[in-house]
This record gives C-alpha cells, structure tokens and sequence, in this order.
C-alpha cells in the first residue's frame, strides 16, 4: 500500500553547517533522503529538545517548530498514496495508532491532509479528485460547446442561402 514518490524538505547547506553538533547534519538526510527514516530524526529532535530550550532565542518557539515538523514529515509521509496502512505508518513513526489517528485528525481538519480515515480498519484513504468524473464532464461540456457551434455555422449558413 506504501509506494511512490516523496515530497523534499529542502535544507540549505549553509544551515547544516551552522547546526551546532557535526553528528546532528546527517539527521536530517534522514527525512529528505530516498529513504526515509522518520523515527530516527524526530528522536533526535526530542533529545535536542532540552539543549535547545536553553537557547535564549529559540526556548519560546522549540514546541512549534518540533510539531510543525513533525506535521510536516506526517504529510510528506502520506502524500503521494491513495491509502495508508496507519499501523505501517505509527511504526515509521514509532507511535501508537490511535495517538497517529488523533494527530492525522487535527492534520485533517486544519486542511493540511485531504484524506479520510477508516478507523475500524486502521486505514487512511487519500481524498484524490475524482478524474474520471472531472474527465466525462469536460467532454460533456466541449460536445455542447460543439454542439453550439454546428448550430451557429448552420444558422449563418441558412441566412445566406
């Protein structure tokens, strides 16, 4: 159920040179990568959590930045399937289902993931536009915009007769 393309994070590497510790630049190869290893990088984050409330600068925004990209690995993680086994996924991430499922739901509602969740089977579908509908419409609208302009050419063609 889990296949396809992935979404980048782009990291400038000025800013991975500036991160304070040389072992934590490869953490983040770890969200933008082929392979993904979200669980490793967010874990890495948590630990960093305490250094960094330290900072004068950063203390008052380390929990919105942590969640954000959190949020931001979650919907990179989803994007590109039509469904997603959410015990598969709350293993990437090293969670619990029903703690993805209520973090999946807040992304949902803000409008951040268009998908559904299947909670008795632990499924979340993607809510993709239908393009066989949206397919059958244009054609529907260009044969009347065809039809349309017969009837124009007939009409002209019938005055000038």
């Amino acid at each position: 159920m889990v296949s396809g393309r992935h979404l980048e994070i782009p990291i400038s590497a000025k800013f991975r040179m500036k991160l304070p510790v040389s072992s934590s630049r490869p953490v983040f190869s770890d969200m933008t990568g082929t392979k993904r290893h979200y669980a490793s990088c967010l874990d890495y984050l948590g630990n960093l959590k305490a250094n960094l409330l330290l900072d004068i600068h950063l203390h008052d925004h380390v929990e919105t930045l942590y969640n954000d990209i959190r949020h931001k690995a979650l919907i990179q993680y989803t994007h590109p399937f039509v469904s997603v086994d959410l015990r598969m996924m709350a293993n990437a991430f090293k969670t619990s289902v029903p703690g993805l499922e209520k973090e999946l739901e807040a992304l949902i509602t803000d409008n951040q993931i268009q998908a559904r969740i299947d909670s008795h089977n632990k499924i979340l579908y993607a809510r993709h536009a239908d393009q066989r509908n949206a397919t059958f419409q244009r054609a529907l609208q260009t044969g009347s915009e065809f039809d349309r302009d017969v009837r124009i050419i007939a009409a002209i063609d019938e005055a000038n007769v």
